[in-house]
């Protein structure tokens, strides 16, 4: 397998830059693979997708490259007219037909009909094929997995679909399963405490989530992710939609949290303080990468934040 580094400019927010890889193999043509150092780079890049405005990602959507499947599919959620819809079936008919850009979910017998990969945090490093690199490891983002496997392995985990998932060889394939369960342990013990409010008056509704995200990728230690997330949506045709309204949210974290061997607590205090317009994306605040070794490190002392859409929704979560 040929490796081929270089280095490309992306008009984000802000002016980042990252290396991409030019990977091939004996049966497929180059692809451009965006290439980050490690963890810390790529919660970088994350942040700064999912806090760009709705404006930004359709300038940005159209522009990078090489192009990266979520503020690309950002981008076109941004330009679709949930009005135009005439009943369910022809939303459900266009969905189907721009599929390489959105994703379903039914819940409580519910649709919603969101950016693709929807609920994969990694939308926002990965390119249109799912794919993106750490080190000697590439990846390959599904609506509730993530795959990592060694770059000589990059033919397989290209071919490897989503049903295939529960029958791959665990000495090369390396699997993380996304959750929205409290404390569900999943493999490589990954899991995700995820306490959560949705509030919906109407046909519009605001979710609300404090998100600790607790895992391991191969060739790095054991991290903690804290981030509280939150959207509105709006109810057209029976369907749920990432609306256009603009949200406000407000409030504090506080956590007592410790180094890896270390006996000494450390209370932090994270101020929450955001207003911006949600269509298509999530908005991010107060993340944290702890590169440790689990949960005892990290706990939440007290919580209090809103989230709110002026005069049509809110979403409260306290502790």
């Amino acid at each position: 397998m040929m490796l081929l580094i270089g280095i490309i400019t992306i008009t984000s927010c802000g002016k980042e830059e990252f290396k991409t890889s030019k990977k091939s193999g004996n049966n497929i043509s180059k692809i451009e693979i965006p290439h980050y150092n490690d963890l810390q780079d790529v919660f970088k890049h994350m942040s700064s997708a999912s806090s760009c405005t709705v404006d930004s990602m359709s300038d940005k959507g159209s522009t990078q490259s090489p192009q990266i499947i979520g503020t690309l599919s950002d981008s076109f959620y941004n330009t679709i007219d949930f009005a135009n819809f005439q009943n369910q079936d022809e939303a459900i008919e266009f969905y189907k037909n721009h599929s390489t850009m959105l994703d379903s979910t039914i819940q409580g017998g519910e649709i919603s009909i969101h950016p693709k990969y929807w609920g994969n945090p990694y939308r926002y490093v990965a390119n249109t094929d799912g794919l993106f690199a750490i080190g000697q490891y590439v990846y390959k983002i599904f609506k509730r997995h993530t795959v990592a496997t060694k770059e000589d392995n990059l033919n397989a985990l290209i071919a490897l679909s989503e049903t295939d998932i529960p029958y791959v060889d665990s000495s090369i394939f390396f699997v993380q399963k996304i959750s929205n369960s409290t404390k569900s342990i999943h493999d490589n013990c990954d899991y995700r405490d995820n306490i959560s409010n949705k509030k919906t008056i109407g046909n519009d509704r605001v979710v609300l989530e404090l998100v600790t995200t607790y895992g391991s990728y191969p060739g790095f230690s054991s991290y903690i992710r804290k981030s509280v997330h939150t959207y509105s949506e709006h109810k057209s045709v029976g369907i749920w939609w990432t609306s256009r309204h603009t949200i406000t949210c407000q409030g504090s974290v506080t956590t007592h949290e410790k180094s890896e061997g270390s006996t000494t607590w450390t209370e932090k205090n994270y101020p929450i303080s955001f207003s911006g317009a949600t269509n298509g994306k999530w908005i991010h605040f107060a993340e944290l990468l702890v590169a440790d070794n689990g949960a005892d490190h990290l706990h939440y002392t007290s919580y209090y934040i809103t989230s709110r859409t002026p005069g049509v929704a809110y979403a409260v979560l306290t502790h």
